[in-house]
Parts: C-alpha cells; sequence; structure tokens
C-alpha cells in the first residue's frame, strides 16, 4: 500500500507541473524528402521554455493556444533563426516556415518547416543554442534521416555544434 502511495505521489509530482518541469528537451526530426530534394524539419519545443526565453531576449510575448497570430508567429521564427541553423557542405540553409501545432497534452508545440532545394548532400552540420541561455542543462537531440544515413545527435550548452557524414 505504501509503494503504492510513492508511486502515486511520485508520478504526480511528476507530471502535474509542467511549469517546473525538470528535464529540458528539444527534439528536431530532420529527413531528406527524395521527390522534392528538400530537407524537412519538425521541431518539438515546450511552451515554458519558450516563453522563458524570449523574456530573457526582452521579448514579451505571451504565446496562446492560436500559434497562427502574425505577431508570436514573427517572434518564433524569430528565435529559432538566431538559435538554430543547418549547413550542409558548407553552404548554411534557408528555411520557409510552413507552421506550428499545440500539443496541450505536452503544453509543447512543433514548429514545420523546409529548406530550399538541394543538389547533393554530403556533410550536414547543426547549430542549436535554443533555450541554453535559460536552461544550462538543455538537451537539444537530432535525428536525421537522409538517404541510407539514420543519425541522431545530441547538442548541449558546451557543445553547440555538431557534424554528420551522409553516406551515399
Amino acid at each position: 500500500m505504501i509503494k503504492v502511495l510513492l508511486s502515486a505521489l511520485f508520478a504526480i509530482t511528476l507530471f502535474s507541473t509542467v511549469e517546473g518541469h525538470e528535464y529540458h528537451v528539444s527534439i528536431t526530426e530532420i529527413n531528406l524528402n527524395e521527390q522534392t530534394n528538400r530537407l524537412e524539419i519538425s521541431m518539438q519545443l515546450f511552451m515554458d521554455d519558450f516563453e522563458k526565453a524570449l523574456r530573457s531576449a526582452n521579448k514579451n510575448v505571451k504565446i496562446k493556444d492560436d500559434l497562427s497570430e502574425e505577431a508570436v508567429w514573427t517572434v518564433i521564427q524569430w528565435y529559432l533563426e538566431e538559435h538554430f541553423s543547418v549547413t550542409v557542405n558548407g553552404s548554411r540553409l534557408m528555411f520557409r516556415y510552413i507552421g506550428a501545432e499545440w500539443d496541450k497534452d505536452l503544453h509543447s508545440f512543433h514548429v514545420h518547416s523546409e529548406s530550399e532545394e538541394i543538389d547533393e548532400i554530403s556533410e550536414v552540420s547543426i547549430y542549436n543554442s535554443i533555450f541554453t541561455e535559460i536552461s544550462p542543462e538543455q538537451e537539444n537531440m537530432h535525428h536525421l534521416n537522409i538517404g541510407s544515413t539514420h543519425e541522431s545527435m545530441l547538442l548541449v550548452k558546451d557543445k553547440e555544434r555538431g557534424s554528420i557524414i551522409i553516406t551515399p
């Protein structure tokens, strides 16, 4: 009985408050669409961390349930362009932001974008300092699926850049 109560108390403590969540992780999926020769990127970010990062940059924006508001979307794009980039074969890619979706259960949102067309990919380098200015323990996980290359890369405050050689 005590074990059940302790387990329940632990679960309630762990999941009841997202505002004070213990783990600071973003997850980014980078996939090559072989039909369009573009990288498609989906990034999952926690809402409270994002708002805290914006406050630290003197951008007092409250992100609401509706991520389509122009002012909110402009600030999201600004922040991501400052803290995230992908370089292919030594050239930084430009991205077209497609949209975002809110996950109320996880208090997070997904941002979707795609790169310009790419002829050939031999090396992908990622820079990601998202939320490291507010949480030194922030971990930014990346999953790359490009042709036959399926790799994961973890970037943290002391290692905000990483590269992967793409095998043909």
